[in-house]
């Protein structure tokens, strides 16, 4: 996923650069997912994946980049996973995607700022160092806008 430039209003365009420790105390409560997710709730977060990032799920059962990123995107709605599987494939011939979903706790959340990406998609820009904690669930479907 690519940071646009342009972003809809109450989204923060190159939040890659944007107050990084912020960001880094945000998503530090990332790592204690499992211990607080009765005590202060969480929310759900959601990727579209390729089949190697699927793969990569089945055998280690976590989240991780395999190249040389720094960070995911998880956006707030199985929607904008899917809205972002779409885009991928017309424009890079890409075949279908999955989606995943993950919960974080909420107090991760606080004090980050959701990015604008491809075309509008709200996502949250994880630091690798804070997937530890995430147990990533590989859905059967794609959620789409609209339909139930």
């Amino acid at each position: 996923m690519a940071i646009e430039q342009s972003s809809p209003a109450g989204f923060v365009p190159g939040a890659v650069g944007y107050q990084g420790a912020r960001i880094m105390r945000a998503v530090s409560g990332f790592r204690s997912a499992r211990a607080t997710k009765e005590a202060e709730g969480v929310t759900s977060l959601y990727r579209a994946v390729g089949s190697a990032e699927i793969k990569s799920i089945q055998a280690t059962g976590m989240l991780r980049n395999l190249g040389s990123a720094e960070s995911k995107y998880l956006t707030n709605s199985g929607e904008a996973a899917s809205s972002y599987d779409r885009q991928a494939v017309k424009a890079f011939c890409d075949e279908p995607y999955s989606t995943v979903q993950t919960n974080v706790p909420n107090s991760a959340l606080r004090d980050l700022l959701p990015v604008s990406v491809d075309r509008g998609i709200p996502a949250y820009v994880i630091p690798n160092e804070h997937l530890i904690g995430l147990t990533p669930n590989i859905m059967n479907y794609s959620p789409l806008s609209g339909v139930p």
